[in-house]
C-alpha cells in the first residue's frame, strides 16, 4: 500500500525525505491518455511518455506523496 505519512512512522511515505524507496511499474493499455490524466491530477512529471529502444511506450511520474511510478504499454510485437 502506498500512501500519505501517517502518524505511525513504520508506515511513513517518502515525502518528509524528499525521495523514494521504490519505483512501481504499471503495464497499461493507454499511456498517452493516462499522462494527461495523471498531470492534469497534479503529477510530477519525471520523464514524457517516449517510445523505448526495446519496443515499450513509458513515461514516469511522482505523485503528490513523491512516490515514483512508471507506466509502460508493451510493444505490438509484445502483446
Amino acid at each position: 500500500m502506498l500512501g500519505d505519512t501517517g502518524p505511525d512512522p513504520a508506515y511513513g511515505g517518502p515525502q518528509p525525505e524528499g525521495r523514494t524507496a521504490a519505483r512501481v511499474l504499471v503495464y497499461v493499455d493507454e499511456v498517452d491518455a493516462l499522462f494527461d490524466r495523471m498531470v492534469a491530477a497534479g503529477a510530477t512529471v519525471l520523464a514524457e511518455p517516449t517510445d523505448q529502444a526495446y519496443g515499450d511506450r513509458s513515461f514516469g511520474i511522482t505523485d503528490p506523496q513523491s512516490h515514483c511510478w512508471y507506466f509502460h504499454k508493451r510493444s505490438a510485437s509484445d502483446a
